[in-house]
């Protein structure tokens, strides 16, 4: 929970800086994006995310929301398909218009979902994308959680330093 949390005000926090880009639809709410599997294969990842953003956005809308304004959250589920993830992108963006998006936790999905966040600018943070490739889909797509590189090399530091194993 506390990962999921941080993550969330994370984004919370960065709607703070697109709020005023013209898209947070009306006077007194700021609408992000919420891209999750709730069902399908993974929904278990999707829907841990989901009660994550819920309980950070009730905790930042009761201490005022961001500048003043409420946040919405705007959900689409993807079913655990990248063959869905665009259209549900596009409907975030193009029908609810949100000023950014949280998700989605699995790289392949989060790679089907950059080309339509970058392309429309809308910013969008996986919580859990660990592909390296998915932050060099553009300037617009974001991370909160270390690569598979990056995790790799750490256990490898780890088992050797700490635990002491020479073999694997």
């Amino acid at each position: 929970w506390t990962i999921l949390r941080l993550f969330c005000l994370t984004l919370l926090a960065a709607a703070t800086l697109f709020a005023g880009c013209g898209r947070s639809g009306s006077d007194n709410k700021i609408k992000v994006g919420s891209l999750q599997s709730l069902s399908g294969d993974t929904s278990t990842f999707g829907q841990s995310s989901e009660k994550g953003i819920t309980l950070a956005t009730e905790e930042r809308n009761k201490a005022g929301g961001v500048l003043g304004k409420q946040i919405e959250i705007v959900e689409a589920d993807d079913q655990s398909k990248a063959e869905l993830v665009p259209q549900a992108v596009l409907k975030l963006i193009q029908q609810d218009h949100v000023v950014a998006i949280l998700g989605e936790a699995a790289s392949g999905r989060t790679l089907a979902a950059a080309p339509d966040a970058q392309r429309n600018k809308v910013p969008l943070l996986s919580p859990a994308s660990t592909a390296t490739h998915v932050t060099e889909q553009g300037d617009y797509i974001f991370r909160s959680w270390f690569t598979d590189d990056q995790q790799g090399k750490w256990m490898v530091e780890y088992a050797a330093q700490t635990l002491k194993a020479r073999h694997a």
